[in-house]
This record gives structure tokens, C-alpha cells and sequence, in this order.
């Protein structure tokens, strides 16, 4: 359930909008993995649309009656009938249900590979009707787009002699399409990746028609489109990328990789990227999308998830954010900062009435939000609760947004603080009167920068956060071994002791299936046996979200204000 997005839009009677839930998945191999354990765990979520982004089944044939059965199988499987009994599964095709590996348009026996994909969806359209597989279809606030990149790549050239990749038929139906809708959010999906984080010699991924996804990206920026994001499949990884289209299409564009629902992980696919978010590599796996409320204010939550049903990372993306010109909440400024060669995004919200010589947060956000485009982290959390209601929150508040969640935000501890002091000097906050928090990755944020730098800040609120950092990083993670006490426990000390009466606030939900909340009780004892007196909040039945509760809460603010006030 989308519970903590509508939270964030207003209160329960400003929100007569049901949430949307559709399912993407790609590279469904039963032969590999029979159960397709990972299809049955989107049925079972009852979503109210599924997306299919090729490879689904491998067929490999273009043989009319080998691509009749392995469909007609692959149709019947028990978990695709029980996907298909919760909702419509629409389908696109890659190369291994077109025909062949790696084959392009020109694919002897193409004719065949269509008429049994038209046969096995029979729910959806296909092409204009005599070519191509290409589909669209809408649930609530979000229209998703197909495309079919097979069918005409290298068929068509353009204007300079370049070989084509969607052909024009599908360009005018996409242009046409994308130009009349009104959905929030418009999702296209693609069977090849659109980024170049590839496995070496990969030939079929759209990087290899660059001037394509250039037209792409520049039909999006001259439409004005507003509410794209990306959805591919193919590489067997599951995958978030932001791409740098800020010139072209005005925002960043943001491409969300699912793969495999059952295969092989693609260890040669485990490419570097400029722009790359997040990476894993797992063989059973699909994505979650939901989406809730409606024009600027509707939220979207994308999460990757296991064979069981299990989210290892999601992220958040608002429809105001995607947008061709700035248009984010008022109150908020976005600065940059220079360190060496790289460039910090970052915003501060200044209340209406601030005047000089008031308090200030840092607040540091999780996982999800990480990248570089300045705006991602005011999605959750603090940000969203100084909207709705500025007065208890006379506060200037930092808000750097971190670019790697494979680093905890120690690692960025001099650009953290810079950005902090930048702050706090160009809009004139008290330097003696700051306090942090952070959620998730920007809890334990909060916890260690306070531990490292206790004299700098009058009041610390991790929420959902963890003392220790993983041992090996975030890309070795291992829950028992990174989450268990015999590595949290002897960090909580060392808060405890760097901490002495600072003011604290520690805040969990109980039911927090991503972070243990004994990983917040630790340190909390830990300042107790110190005489230290900690205020903890154990929210019942609320899981890794418990922010929105928390910054909900007047009674925290009230506790901020108190703890930053002149003395």
C-alpha cells in the first residue's frame, strides 16, 4: 500500500485518490527457474497492471510451431495464469522472443515471430495492426508506452543515411501518444537498455543508435513532455540510472532496470556508469510501481524486489520534479558547490518570515533519493513536512543530496559539512544553534556526523538509522553479518560517548523489515547507561517508513525548536 505517499500529499480528507500498482518484469526463463517464483510474487501483490519487457518466454526459434507452443506454455504456467487472474499482463518482445540473440528487423521469419505474439496477447493492441509489437495502455495516473525495438531496427534510414531503430510508424504513434496524454507520469518501456552500461561488445541496446535515443530525448524537451521515466530490461541486473538530459529534455530522466525475473545474472553486465544509482545483481527479481494523487503532487514509488516479494531498494520520484523548467515547492533555493572537479547539488528551505540570525537543520536523506540532480531528496521525509506546515518549522534546512547509496554519508563528510557552513553563512542561520536528522542511510548519517562532530550540533533525530556501516559497503551487504548486534552493538559507545547530553530524539517502527529497530535501541541504552536521557519512539506495525509519522508530529518540532532556542 502506498500509505506513507498519500501522507505525504495532505491529510486523509484532501485524499480521495487510490494508488496505482503495476508490475514490471523481464527475462522469464522457467526452464531455468520452473517455479517463476518471481512472477507468482507480482500476482500476488495484485497489481493492477503487469508489463512485460521481452525475453518473456526465451524461444529462441522462429519456427511457427516451436514460437506457438513455448508461448502457449509459457501462458499457462501456473504463475503467469495466477498473474493473469489479478490483472491485464501487457507484453513487449526482445530478442529472445522476436526470434534469435541479438537479431535486428531484418530477421527472416519476423512475420511468424508476430502472428504467434498477437496470438498469445490477445488483451492487447500490437503494432498499427500489421506490424510491429508495440502497445500502450494507462492505469490512473500513469500511461505506459511499449516499445518495440526490434521489429524495424536497421530496416529504415534517416534523413543523413543512419540506420533506424523504432521505425517511423512508431515514432508518430509515441510522439502523437506522448503529446495528448495528461497521466502524472508517462513510462517507456524498452526490452534494450537506453543507457551505455553495457557488457563489453553488446551490440543491442539503444547506446548503439545514439542519434535514436538523441531524437528521443530532444522530441521529449520540444514537446515539453513532462513525467518520463525509463523502464528497460535485458541485462539481467536490476539497475537505476539517471540520465544527464537536463539540456535536452529539461529534467533528469530517471531508467530503472528489472531483470531477471528467472535467469542468470549478468555478471559481464555489472558496467560502470557516470550516472549509475544502484546496482544487483539477483537471479529471480521484479519491479513494483506505485503511484499516488495526481498532477504536480503525485508521488511515484519504484521497488525492486526478490522471489518472496521483498523490496531490496526503492526510490521516489514526484511528478513536480519532472518537469522542463524549475517548478519545485516555494521556499525552496537550489545552489551548487564545487569540490575539486565534481559539482554538489543541493537545496535549503527558507522559511516566509526567516530573518537572519535564526536556527538551523541539516537533514540527510536515504537511500533512494541518492543522485545528482539536486531536487530527488526533498521527495520523503522532512522536506515534504515543512510544506505542510511551515510555521512549526522556523528553521533554515540543508538538504545535500547524496550521489552514491553504496556510500554511507561519512564518505562524504567534508562535502556534507561544507555545504552546511555555505548555508548557514549566505542566509545568515546561528552557527552555535543547528541541529541534524536524517532517515535510513541518513539516520546512521545522523548518528555518526553527530558522534565525529558533537560541538556542532545543539539536537540529533536519527530515524530508522543504524550505528555501524556495513563492513564490506553497501555492494557486499549481507544483513546477518552487517545488521546483526556483534557488529552494532560496540558503535553504539562511541555515539554514546561523543553524544554526552546532547539532546536526542531516536525514532523506529517496530514492524521495520529493512533496518532492525534494535539497531536504534542499542545506542539508545547506550546513552541511557551513560545518564544521558534519550526520547525513543517504537512505533507498532509501522515498518521502515516511519519519518512521515515522526515529522507529522508537532510534538517534534516543538522539540527541535526548544533544543535550537537562544540561550
Amino acid at each position: 500500500m502506498l500509505f506513507f505517499a498519500l501522507a505525504l500529499l495532505g491529510t486523509q480528507a484532501e485524499l480521495p485518490v487510490p494508488s496505482t500498482k503495476l508490475v514490471f518484469a523481464s527475462c522469464a526463463n522457467e526452464r531455468m527457474h520452473p517455479g517463476l517464483a518471481a512472477i507468482a510474487a507480482a500476482a500476488a501483490w495484485r497489481p493492477d497492471a503487469a508489463a512485460l519487457l521481452g525475453d518473456t518466454p526465451y524461444i529462441d526459434s522462429t519456427d511457427p510451431s516451436v514460437l506457438a507452443e513455448r508461448h502457449r506454455s509459457f501462458r499457462d504456467h501456473p504463475s503467469m495464469a495466477f498473474l493473469r487472474g489479478q490483472c491485464t499482463v501487457y507484453a513487449v518482445w526482445d530478442d529472445h522472443d522476436f526470434g534469435l540473440n541479438n537479431t535486428d528487423g531484418n530477421l527472416p521469419g519476423k512475420q511468424a515471430a508476430r502472428a504467434a505474439f498477437v496470438a498469445a496477447h490477445p488483451e492487447q493492441a500490437c503494432g498499427d495492426g500489421k506490424d510491429g509489437v508495440w502497445t500502450s495502455f494507462r492505469r490512473g495516473e500513469v500511461q505506459v508506452w511499449l516499445l518495440d525495438a526490434r521489429w524495424n531496427a536497421n530496416t529504415e534510414r534517416d534523413a543523413q543515411g543512419r540506420p533506424g531503430l523504432l521505425g517511423e510508424a512508431q515514432w508518430r504513434w509515441l510522439e502523437e501518444g506522448l503529446a495528448k496524454s495528461d497521466a502524472s507520469f508517462k513510462i517507456l518501456g524498452s526490452g534494450m537498455v537506453f543507457n551505455d552500461a553495457t557488457r563489453p561488445g553488446k551490440t543491442d541496446y539503444w547506446g548503439a543508435w545514439p542519434h535514436e535515443r538523441q531524437r528521443l530525448f530532444r522530441m521529449l524537451g520540444a514537446r515539453r513532455i513532462q513525467g518520463v521515466v525509463l523502464a528497460s530490461g535485458d541485462i539481467h541486473r536490476s539497475r537505476l540510472v539517471r540520465h544527464d538530459t537536463r539540456d535536452m529534455v529539461g529534467y533528469e530522466l530517471t531508467e530503472l532496470v528489472t531483470s531477471p525475473a528467472a535467469q542468470k545474472v549478468g555478471a559481464k553486465a555489472d558496467a560502470s556508469h557516470a550516472n549509475l544509482v544502484f546496482d544487483r545483481g539477483m537471479e529471480q527479481t521484479w519491479m513494483s510501481i506505485e503511484v499516488a494523487g495526481k498532477g504536480e503532487d503525485a508521488l511515484l514509488l519504484a521497488d525492486f524486489r526478490d522471489e518472496t516479494g521483498a523490496s531490496y531498494f526503492q526510490t521516489r520520484l514526484w511528478a513536480k520534479h519532472l518537469r522542463g523548467e524549475p517548478r519545485m515547492q516555494k521556499g525552496f533555493v537550489y545552489e551548487e558547490s564545487r569540490f575539486g572537479e565534481a559539482t554538489w547539488k543541493w537545496a535549503a528551505h527558507v522559511p516566509r518570515d526567516w530573518q537572519p540570525g535564526g536556527p538551523a537543520i541539516l537533514f540527510l536523506h536515504g537511500r533512494g533519493e541518492c543522485g545528482v540532480d539536486g531536487q530527488l531528496q526533498l521527495a520523503v521525509g522532512l522536506p515534504p513536512a515543512l510544506l505542510r506546515a511551515p510555521a512549526e518549522w522556523p528553521f533554515l534546512v540543508v538538504c545535500p543530496q547524496k550521489p552514491s547509496p553504496d556510500e554511507d554519508w561519512e564518505h562524504y563528510e567534508r562535502q556534507v559539512l561544507a555545504i552546511l557552513d555555505e548555508a548557514v553563512e549566505r542566509h545568515g542561520a546561528d552557527p552555535a544553534r543547528v541541529a541534524i536528522t536524517g532517515l535510513s542511510q541518513g539516520g546512521h548519517g545522523a548518528w555518526e556526523l553527530a558522534r565525529r562532530h558533537p560541538a556542532r550540533f545543539r539536537a540529533v533525530v536519527p530515524m530508522c538509522g543504524y550505528p555501524a556501516a556495513p563492513l564490506r559497503g553497501w555492494r557486499e551487504f549481507e544483513p546477518r553479518r552487517d545488521f546483526g548486534l556483534d557488529h552494532q552493538s560496540p558503535a553504539a559507545g562511541p555515539i554514546a560517548d561523543a553524544l554526552g547530553s546532547t539532546p536526542v530524539w531516536a525514532v523506529h517502527g517496530e514492524a521495520d523489515a529493512a533496518v532492525p529497530a534494535s539497531l536504534t535501541q542499542v545506542v539508545v541504552e547506550a546513552l541511557r547507561a551513560r545518564g544521558a536521557a534519550p526520547r525513543l519512539s517504537l512505533y507498532p506495525n509501522v515498518g521502515h517508513d516511519c519519518w512521515t509519522r515522526a515529522y507529522g508530529d508537532p510534538e517534534l518540532a516543538r522539540f527541535l525548536r526548544e533544543s535550537c532556542a537562544p540561550r
